[in-house]
């Protein structure tokens, strides 16, 4: 009997086992799900006398499979360690594959007093719901993390995010997965309508944690004319083992 009664206890720990490890991998299986996915997001800073940081927020867009018409996309965010908020996503356009881009903005916070710059953040999940099932993309258990001590923008989807940033020297500013060391990155611009068109190429400025790198073009150094009567639009491309991948703000252009 004892003997019985202890191979029973086995058994019953063994399913118990089989069935943690089931839920786990049914977890994990929707955090990498192609349904929904964070495509690029970035941190908006707002500074004030001296460059003071007076307050920030994020926003960003999100990949998102058409499953069916009614659907919800919301971004589930936190600008501290305790309060959860959730922000509703909104349709912005769908692409030629049949897939569907979401934009979302999370809301202005203000910065607290004595805060540190690097304390400024924000960490967030994209949750997907359609056809009475919920999909979630938290960057595999760990969440999204915008910071504006260690990044501005954080790329899943995409491969090429774009940052206008004019300093006193007009510096356009973008940013790129680091697929491998040898790239070229480059920009595309025509005052014309594309009749003509010149290439201009970009600098390396620094990497980050989240497997990002900032590049950059100085606009002034190249003569680039973005006051012309024509609107000038540009568009962005990068080059690296082989592939070539554009970003050309859903096919509409980027405009100085």
């Amino acid at each position: 009997m004892l003997k019985n009664k202890t191979l029973n206890i086995a058994s019953f720990l063994i399913c118990c086992i089989l069935t943690i490890n089931i839920l786990n991998i049914t977890s994990y299986a929707q955090t990498q799900t192609e349904n929904a996915q964070l495509y690029s997001a970035k941190l908006h800073m707002d500074y004030g006398y001296k460059g003071y940081i007076k307050g920030y927020s994020s926003s960003g867009y999100i990949y998102v499979k058409n499953l069916a018409y009614d659907k919800k996309v919301t971004v589930h965010f936190m600008y501290n360690d305790t309060d959860w908020s959730d922000v509703s996503a909104h349709y912005y356009k769908t692409l030629p594959n049949g897939y569907e881009i979401w934009k979302y903005d999370t809301p202005y916070t203000t910065r607290v007093k004595y805060q540190y710059c690097g304390d400024n953040y924000c960490k967030f999940a994209i949750k997907y719901e359609v056809n009475g099932n919920t999909y979630w993309d938290n960057n595999n258990g760990n969440n999204y993390y915008l910071s504006q001590s260690k990044h501005q923008v954080e790329l899943s989807k995409s491969n090429i995010g774009e940052s206008k940033f004019y300093s006193s020297s007009k510096d356009l500013w973008f940013y790129l997965k680091d697929l491998g060391y040898n790239k070229t990155v480059r920009v595309r611009v025509t005052n014309d309508g594309w009749a003509t068109y010149q290439d201009y190429d970009c600098t390396y400025h620094s990497s980050y944690s989240n497997g990002t790198e900032s590049w950059y073009i100085d606009l002034e150094e190249n003569d680039i004319d973005t006051t012309s009567s024509a609107a000038s639009q540009y568009v962005i491309y990068y080059t690296v083992n082989g592939e070539t991948y554009w970003d050309n703000n859903f096919g509409e252009n980027y405009y100085f």
